[in-house]
């Protein structure tokens, strides 16, 4: 018969087990807490990210806007500068021709 000196009494075989679980609890709280930290962490870059890029997008659109506006400008102006240079070219003909028969 193999006798066994100082057998571990139930409370300390519990009292163990306690100690363990709490152990494995408190690392996986702790891993948890990490894991949850850096997906915080993660999702503030993409919304960053995202931020950013709305940002970009929201600069080129203005900027095509500017330039829609810019050749909005240039086709409104172009016609009255048509208009305006055959005018100056209608008065100078009729400069020439009355400067002519006078």
């Amino acid at each position: 018969m193999i006798r066994v000196k100082h057998a571990p009494s139930a409370a300390a075989i519990g009292e163990s087990a306690y100690t363990i679980g709490r152990g494995q609890r408190r690392e996986r709280d702790i891993r948890f807490a990490s894991e949850v930290g850096l997906r915080k962490q993660s999702l503030g870059l993409q919304e960053r990210g995202q931020n950013i890029q709305a940002e970009r997008s929201a600069e080129q659109l203005a900027l095509q806007r500017q330039e829609l506006g810019f050749r909005k400008e240039q086709w409104q102006e172009e016609p009255s500068r048509q208009l305006e240079k055959g005018l100056q070219e209608q008065e100078r003909l009729q400069k020439k021709i009355t400067w002519q028969y006078d």
